[in-house]
């Protein structure tokens, strides 16, 4: 026999994890009813809802410049001298560190095989010291340590610093980025800001949903130069980077993990704490919280419902029980059929919004080849002291650039567009999806004279960029015969060579990253429709599954002694009770997540 959950108290629900643990813990309730109901496909999905709060995974990533004391930060928030830190730089590979009870190691190459090690042998994997250029292959390394800024969920991550000498690293940083879901940007007093940190910067809030500010190394400065640092990047920030309102934390890194260790002054560190704190459990905890929950009350409602026909199934004579299952039956069919029907359709939708950006990106090819030309010449007109390679790599750096600023801002404003097309695609298919199921439910429920209730929704399509911009080969962008054969002519021929060189380049760049462009939209479409579609199928296979199921359960039944029936009605009884407590109760958690 199933036990009501016990009353919830106001305490309980005082943070996020309480709450995280309170809604656990009703999952597992529901869970062990519908179990105890047969409803297989409803304990699916409430093992989805568990297992997606348990890995209620957080891209927590500390971005910035080389040599800015990142990993000693990340060293100081875990309160241990976890990851390898040195004087030169050091981070090639990204890493990862999530909660673990036991402190661990793994590292992933690019092969896909794993290999399990000691945390003393992570800086043979990703520092540049003892893995030079990744000659290791290695992905990335993942770490486990019981750290209680990791324990809900929260995976803080190592990145290889931008602006070295090892350009590979830059690379692996800007590639990270679209995993990203709050990052922390580190600067130091040794400068405050460079270029490439500001570049880096406007790449980072294309990602971050939330970006934090740490001005480290204050220890290194006077009380007077650290209060001119803040205003010099807050400056920066705001005026030059469109940053409104920039709280900067000035703290010593070296210094809170000195105090994490032995004790002695936190370094500033508390402040920061207490701010990313209260941001993972206010903003991050409250949106995943909701979800949680609201998809947990929609699936008590179909156990509810399928519980209440099969109440009704064993109160219904046999012959008309078989008569229903028949009707039913027809019903499931012409389901099924709308479902192909709806499928054709959503990819026909589909494929003509990849029509119309085929045509647009041909045309912002012919458009800025042009355009891209002139600058490039306009470029070399500025800088006539420059010959040869001197000039072959400021131009190969102009082009990015160009490229980039061009290309961005045609896919930003690209972006909107499809988006707001493809929400109005896929409104129209999310609704017609749900009237497939929704009509199986209400006739359903028609059969047996009982109300319709609301089923947990197939979701909308969404998407999500893996866009990263190249421009040119490895090493370099122009080819390296004719700027080593220039050398031995007078400048002007080199500067023909170099610039003709270059130009030859445009339109291949141009085609270049328009293919970037298009494959990164039509990834994000297809795997958005596919994602639907089978979300679709699997919703309306359970929805049929179980009310079959549970018609066939009280028909079984019924065929039986009166007794057995009436057995079985009252444990239906005492699982509808229990289902009303645990619906109080995730009301309960819903209602106070909404607070946080």
């Amino acid at each position: 026999m199933l036990h009501s959950p016990a009353s919830v108290s106001e305490p309980e629900f005082a943070s996020y994890g309480a709450l995280k643990q309170a809604l656990g813990e009703s999952l597992s309730q529901l869970n062990a009813l519908v179990s105890a109901s047969d409803q297989s496909g409803l304990g699916q999905r409430l093992a989805q809802i568990g297992e997606k709060l348990a890995r209620d995974r957080f891209h927590l990533a500390v971005l910035g410049q080389f040599k800015r004391g990142k990993t000693t930060f990340i060293n100081s928030l875990l309160g241990t001298d976890l990851l390898p830190t040195g004087i030169v730089p050091l981070t090639s590979i990204v890493t990862l560190v999530e909660y673990g009870s036991e402190p661990g190691a793994t590292v992933h190459f690019r092969n896909h095989r794993s290999q399990v090690i000691a945390l003393d042998e992570v800086a043979a994997y990703v520092t540049e010291r003892d893995n030079p250029q990744n000659k290791k292959n290695v992905a990335r390394v993942e770490a486990t340590y019981p750290a209680a800024i990791l324990r809900d969920g929260v995976i803080l991550i190592d990145t290889p610093g931008i602006g070295s000498t090892y350009e590979h690293n830059t690379d692996v940083a800007y590639q990270f980025l679209p995993q990203v879901d709050a990052a922390i940007f580190v600067a130091s007093v040794d400068p405050p800001l460079s270029q490439a940190e500001k570049d880096f910067l406007i790449a980072i809030r294309e990602y971050a949903a939330k970006l934090f500010f740490v001005l480290n190394k204050i220890d290194y400065v006077s009380d007077t130069e650290r209060r001119e640092l803040l205003e010099f990047l807050h400056t920066v920030l705001a005026t030059e980077l469109g940053i409104v309102e920039p709280k900067i934390f000035p703290l010593s890194a070296k210094r809170a993990l000195a105090a994490a260790l032995h004790g002695g002054e936190d370094g500033g560190l508390p402040a920061f704490r207490a701010t990313l704190d209260h941001f993972l459990l206010h903003e991050k905890g409250r949106v995943a919280l909701t979800a949680a929950t609201g998809a947990a009350l929609r699936l008590a409602g179909e156990a509810r419902f399928l519980l209440e026909v099969e109440k009704r199934a064993l109160a219904t004579p046999l012959e008309e029980l078989e008569e229903k299952l028949v009707e039913f039956d027809r019903l499931r069919a012409r389901a099924e059929q709308d479902h192909r029907d709806f499928q054709h359709l959503l990819k026909a939708e589909a494929q003509e919004l990849m029509s119309v950006l085929d045509e647009e990106l041909a045309a912002l090819k012919t458009q800025e080849v042009p355009v891209l030309e002139a600058a490039l010449h306009a470029f070399a007109d500025s800088h006539p002291e420059l010959k040869g390679r001197a000039l072959a790599y400021p131009l190969q750096d102009e082009l990015k650039r160009l490229l980039i600023d061009h290309f961005e801002g045609w896919r930003r404003a690209k972006e909107q567009r499809l988006d707001a097309d493809f929400r109005a695609l896929s409104g129209r298919f999310v609704e017609a999806a749900n009237q497939i199921i929704a009509r199986v439910v209400e006739l359903s429920a028609a059969l047996f004279n009982l109300p319709p209730v609301p089923l947990a929704s197939v979701e909308g399509l969404s998407a999500e960029s893996r866009l990263y911009y190249m421009v040119g080969e490895d090493p370099v962008l122009l080819s390296i015969e004719p700027i080593y054969f220039s050398s031995l002519l007078p400048g002007h021929f080199t500067r023909r060579f170099v610039m003709a060189a270059a130009l030859k380049h445009v339109p291949i760049e141009a085609e270049r990253n328009c293919g970037r462009l298009r494959y990164d939209f039509l990834t994000r479409i297809e795997q958005s429709v596919n994602r639907f579609a089978q979300q679709l199928a699997e919703r309306l296979r359970l929805t049929v599954g179980s009310i079959r199921h549970a018609i066939e359960a009280g028909t079984v039944e019924r065929a039986h002694s009166g007794e057995q029936a009436a057995a079985r009605q009252a444990a239906i009884d005492d699982q509808l009770a229990t289902l009303a407590a645990v619906d109080a109760r995730l009301d309960a958690i819903r209602t106070q997540a909404a607070t946080l």
